[in-house]
């Protein structure tokens, strides 16, 4: 037996992560998002943004929903397009998705 110890099973079992467990750092998943969406959200996305009835900038309510979306294990991709959706007039149901970390969002008036 000696040095195959438990090596059975690894080889029998795989190891399977869910698609919502990956653990991305914050700061990358913001550098991600204004490097792929900055020119659009400063150009197309300019509704308005609330905390407790209170506006803030839209980079503070990313912050926030993001942070949320991270410790609640929803997948960067899903994050990013509620978040977009969100500020645009058709978006209601991410608007709702996103009130869940504290942000209510207003979307721009075409």
């Amino acid at each position: 037996m000696g040095g195959r110890v438990g090596t059975e099973a690894a080889t029998l079992t795989p190891v399977r992560r869910e698609p919502n467990t990956r653990h991305v750092p914050l700061s990358l998943l913001q550098a991600r998002f204004a490097r792929d969406h900055g020119r659009t959200m400063e150009s197309n996305l300019r509704g308005q943004y609330f905390e407790a009835n209170h506006e803030i900038p839209e980079p503070q309510a990313a912050t926030l929903w993001f942070t949320y979306a991270q410790e609640n294990g929803i997948d960067v991709a899903r994050a990013i397009s509620l978040w977009e959706d969100a500020a645009t007039p058709e978006g209601g149901r991410s608007r709702e998705t996103i009130a869940g970390c504290g942000i209510r969002i207003v979307p721009p008036e075409r």
